[in-house]
């Protein structure tokens, strides 16, 4: 998506939230390669700046530093 990341209600299907960068939301990048969900439910998103670890809690994603 070139759009941030879209939530959606399972049932209504209707528009939940939006995550898109430069709001509060902490998403370093509105170009989203992948997302994924480990086997514990975190939710990762590989975006055009990097990788980044949604925390549900806060409801924000944090970006993630790798070592060079």
């Amino acid at each position: 998506s070139y759009q941030g990341i879209q939530v959606f209600d399972k049932q209504t299907l209707k528009l939940k939230k939006k995550f898109k960068a430069g709001d509060n939301s902490g998403l370093a990048h509105n170009t989203v390669i992948t997302l994924y969900q480990s086997s514990k439910g975190e939710l990762w998103a590989g975006t055009k700046e990097g990788l980044q670890k949604f925390d549900e809690k806060l409801q924000k994603f944090h970006t993630i530093t790798l070592p060079k």
